[in-house]
């Protein structure tokens, strides 16, 4: 049986009306080192030119953190992904019970992959905290119906459907559940996002890539520190220098803050955005950190090329997380990358067919790459493409 992400007759199809051939996705598969990252290629393809909940759920399915947990729920939501892709479970009736506090973060991390849709899925949300029913437009900008927890007594409502709890209070809830509503233990599912998307684990500790002690880092998108924090931690606090990016002002303060804080030296934080040319641009704000370019954003921001900031000077690695300017980025990044061969971190989810456009764009400028992927949370986000120089490149099956 011939691997799927080989299926090239399969994939065309997809590929037909976009602007990427076949043969573009078999130049970037054949850059590829590991069987995970080509499977996690054909996924994120499949899933972007389909939309198609299968292709994500399997994305998710392969996280780098198959065997390392922060807690037991994170271990649970993981055991339960592998269960609804086994069983095509995610066509099924899901509510999803008690949102948190904390800007929902839990929720809108699950539902871009939780309201595809597919097979006739039917999703409702319940909050424990409102008393009348409302219709909430969420970070996927689904609009769709809120129910009140209380109510649910009066409700009809499918009690062999799935239950999702997404809330630190999950234990009062999920009593509620069982002893008022009489449902099945099994079918509900405790939720409680409790960091599987931590930046410490991103990035640097992946066991291809060789990180040195005298390396020239470029954080594109700082936002609050902590790669750059992670960095610190996997090279021992010893490197050449930093660059931190960060175009919001109050992100571009605390970076600074805890650079005095933490008294380190040789490092330039700067207030712009990275982009293809230097330029004025409009940042779309939202309240969780996921700003990002907008004709019609809130507030004015500078940006420069990584070319011109560098100014000729190396740089050994460059991360990017820029919510959706990572291409024009590279594009102003053309000549430090044929030029020193650094460490690529891209995101590559923030848009559609991103991990083809992206890949296209670096390949075309320095060929010499060895290309990984590896995602990092329980939805769609956090998809990360990795180029990795001969030098750098650690001996991985």
């Amino acid at each position: 049986m011939g691997k799927i992400y080989n299926d090239f007759d399969k994939i065309e199809l997809v590929l037909d009306k976009t602007e990427y051939s076949i043969e573009d996705y078999k130049y970037i598969l054949g850059k590829i080192k590991d069987e995970k990252s080509k499977l996690m290629f054909y996924y994120k393809v499949m899933f972007d030119n389909t939309n198609d909940a299968y292709f994500s759920l399997n994305l998710e399915k392969m996280m780098y953190f198959d065997s390392s947990f922060f807690s037991v729920e994170d271990k649970e939501m993981f055991n339960y992904i592998n269960f609804m892709i086994e069983n095509n479970n995610y066509k099924k009736t899901i509510y999803i019970v008690g949102f948190p506090e904390d800007n929902n973060s839990a929720i809108w991390k699950m539902l871009p992959f939780i309201l595809q849709k597919r097979g006739g899925l039917d999703v409702k949300c319940i909050f424990d905290d409102i008393d009348i029913n409302e219709k909430y437009t969420f970070w996927c900008e689904k609009e769709i119906e809120v129910k009140s927890l209380k109510k649910m007594l009066k409700y009809k409502f499918n009690k062999d459907a799935l239950f999702i709890i997404a809330n630190p209070n999950y234990i009062h809830i999920k009593s509620f559940l069982i002893n008022e509503l009489a449902i099945k233990e099994e079918n509900i599912f405790c939720f409680y996002y409790n960091g599987i998307c931590q930046r410490s684990i991103q990035y640097f500790s992946e066991p291809f890539i060789k990180i040195d002690n005298n390396e020239i880092l470029i954080d594109g998108g700082a936002s609050d520190f902590e790669t750059t924090l992670s960095f610190l931690d996997f090279c021992n606090w010893s490197y050449e220098k930093i660059w931190t990016i960060e175009p919001l002002l109050d992100q571009y303060r605390l970076c600074t803050q805890k650079t005095k804080e933490l008294d380190l030296k040789n490092i330039n934080i700067e207030n712009v955005g990275l982009w293809k040319s230097e330029d004025e641009l409009y940042f779309n704000i939202r309240d969780y950190g996921s700003s990002f370019i907008s004709e019609k954003g809130d507030v004015k921001i500078k940006a420069k090329r990584i070319d011109d900031l560098l100014n000729g000077e190396k740089a050994t690695i460059i991360k990017l997380d820029i919510e959706g300017a990572e291409y024009e980025a590279i594009e102003g990044a053309c000549s430090t990358i044929s030029k020193y061969d650094p460490i690529l971190m891209l995101c590559v989810y923030h848009k559609k067919n991103d991990i083809l456009k992206i890949a296209k764009k670096v390949l075309s400028v320095n060929s010499k790459y060895t290309v990984f992927i590896r995602h990092y949370s329980y939805c769609i986000n956090e998809t990360v493409m990795y180029f990795v120089p001969r030098k750098k490149l650690i001996k991985y099956d």
